[in-house]
C-alpha cells in the first residue's frame, strides 16, 4: 500500500485484540511512483518517476535490484510468465528477467502508440495490443514483431485468454477473436492479415 508521505507500506491481517491492518515493513520511496506496484512471484516491481524500475522482496520491502529507464514509464509494468514488461515514454516496450537482477533482455520500439492492458503469453509468443486497434505477435525471446491485425478501432483492453479463444475488446465493447495470429507464418512471409 502506497501512504500520503512517500511510503511504500506492507501491511498484515491480524485478528487480535480485534481485526486490524497491521504494518509489517515500510520503505521511504526516493521518487514518486509513475505506475501502480506490480506483485510478481515474491517480488514487489515498482516504476519510478525518475526513470527506475525497482525490484524489491514482497516480505521485506528491501531493494533487491536496480535498473535506469530509457523513459518514463508510461504503462505497466507487467508480469508476463516469468518477465517483466513496461512500456517506455510511448516509444519502446522493454523486457526485463526479474530472476536476473532486471537484466534488460529486448527492447522494441512501439512507435508512440501506448500497450492497451497487459500482453498475454501464449507458446513462448507474446500478443501485445495497442491503443491504435492493433495487436502484434512480439517474439518472447528477441522482442521482434511478427504477424499483426487492424482492429479498425482503438483497443480498451489487452488480449484475454478463454479456452481456446483469445479475445481483444474494444473501446465500444466490441470482442475480436484473434486466434489466428498464432497460426504458422504464411509461406511468402508476410507479416500482416
Amino acid at each position: 500500500m502506497r501512504d500520503g508521505g512517500g511510503e511504500l507500506v506492507r501491511l498484515e491481517y491480524r485478528t487480535a485484540p480485534s481485526p486490524h491492518l497491521y504494518p509489517v515493513s515500510k520503505i521511504k520511496l526516493g521518487a514518486q511512483l509513475d505506475r501502480d506496484p506490480l506483485v510478481h512471484r515474491g517480488r514487489v516491481v515498482l516504476a519510478t518517476s525518475d526513470r527506475k524500475l525497482q525490484l524489491l522482496g514482497a516480505a521485506d520491502l528491501q531493494l533487491v535490484a536496480n535498473v535506469d529507464l530509457p523513459a518514463a514509464a508510461t504503462a505497466g509494468p507487467w508480469a508476463v510468465g516469468n518477465r517483466v514488461l513496461v512500456e517506455t515514454g510511448r516509444k519502446q516496450l522493454v523486457c526485463l528477467d526479474p530472476a536476473d537482477n532486471l537484466k534488460v533482455l529486448w527492447t522494441s520500439e512501439i512507435n508512440g502508440h501506448s500497450v492497451a492492458g497487459s500482453p498475454l503469453s501464449v507458446d513462448g509468443r507474446l500478443l501485445v495490443a495497442f491503443d491504435d486497434g492493433r495487436v502484434v505477435v512480439v517474439n518472447s525471446a528477441d522482442g521482434q514483431f511478427g504477424r499483426s491485425v487492424e482492429l479498425g478501432q482503438p483497443v480498451a483492453l489487452g488480449p484475454r485468454a478463454y479456452g481456446k479463444k483469445i479475445l481483444v475488446s474494444s473501446i465500444d465493447g466490441t470482442l475480436y477473436r484473434i486466434e489466428s495470429l498464432l497460426a504458422a507464418e504464411p509461406a511468402d512471409g508476410s507479416g500482416s492479415e
